[in-house]
């Protein structure tokens, strides 16, 4: 998930401080894309489709960022993620994974 990708976080982390922030623009960010009628709001939205047509086809999706180095030595691996807002939207259990990760 690429922040130059038509999921990408447009929204920078300038510290770790910044994180929450920079995920709650993207939460709204996703929500308006998934309406919106702006030519990357369609790339994006083809992009979902593609992935919910894997899933419902029996594929699994993966989904990676370069914000969370996982598996790493950090002793916080499950940082929160833009990544996370796609899972949530493929898989509505996928919060419930999080947490038990955490």
């Amino acid at each position: 998930m690429d922040r130059f990708g038509p999921l990408g976080n447009p929204y920078i982390m300038k510290t770790e401080s910044d994180r929450d922030y920079a995920c709650d623009k993207y939460e709204a960010w996703f929500e308006a894309m998934l309406v919106g009628r702006r030519e990357t709001d369609e790339m994006a939205r083809r992009l979902l489709a593609s992935m919910v047509k894997m899933l419902e086809a029996g594929y699994s999706v993966a989904l990676g960022c370069w914000c969370v180095n996982f598996p790493s030595n950090d002793p916080v691996p499950f940082k929160r993620c833009h990544a996370y807002t796609i899972a949530k939207y493929l898989d509505p259990d996928f919060p419930k994974y999080y947490k038990e990760q955490r």
